[in-house]
């Protein structure tokens, strides 16, 4: 029974009842404190950089491209595919001979 009971206090910090054990406690301290005026963390400030140099690739990149490009871009999201285009022109060519009507 004292076994179990001192079993039992040493792993309530790895349950939900380890709020419950009087050895759980202590101080809960912020670890991200920081002292100063003007004190930034160095991820916050390394995610801004990264933010406006992906910014800056975009805007270039979208300025390199050759109008062209974008108008290939275009009709090929607008014109028809392959596969819609020989259906088309089966289904022309049936009509034609008769075999498939309107």
């Amino acid at each position: 029974m004292i076994k179990a009971l001192i079993l039992a206090v040493f792993l309530t910090g790895c349950s939900a009842l380890s709020a419950l054990s009087p050895l759980s406690g202590g101080p809960q301290v912020n670890a991200n404190a920081q002292v100063g005026k003007e004190n930034t963390q160095q991820v916050v400030a390394n995610q801004e950089q990264t933010d406006i140099v992906a910014e800056s690739v975009i805007q270039n990149t979208i300025q390199d491209v050759p109008p062209w490009v974008m108008l290939l871009l275009i009709l090929g999201w607008v014109l028809p595919s392959p596969q819609e285009i020989w259906k088309g022109m089966i289904n022309t060519i049936l009509i034609l001979i008769g075999r498939k009507k309107l």
